[in-house]
């Protein structure tokens, strides 16, 4: 996972499935980059800064702050995951306990 094209094309990947699948009431969503090794050399500069990032809808196109949202507004992770053989980067309690590869 460590070239910058796979980082970038996987980063576009999940906030396409992310933006395409929620909200749903069909099913429950989980988005994770997967690889065998994680990204050593480029996750500074390509992951580093959007690990922490959540996100929601605005059909207003007018909120500034997630204040201004109504209150049941659900807030999506932008991933829950980094899964790879090597290392795990978890924001999902489903994703740290079924994929802790890592001991």
């Amino acid at each position: 996972m460590d070239r910058t094209d796979d980082l970038k094309k996987a980063t576009y990947q999940i906030l396409k499935i992310g933006a395409e699948g929620h909200p749903t009431t069909d099913y429950s969503l989980k988005v994770a980059i997967l690889s065998n090794i994680h990204a050593a050399r480029h996750f500074d500069n390509y992951l580093a800064a959007f690990k922490d990032i959540v996100w929601t809808r605005d059909p207003t196109g007018q909120v500034k702050l997630a204040k201004q949202l109504p209150p049941d507004t659900e807030i999506y992770n932008l991933f829950d995951g980094i899964i790879t053989l090597t290392h795990l980067l978890a924001r999902d309690d489903w994703i740290r306990n079924s994929f802790d590869f890592v001991e």
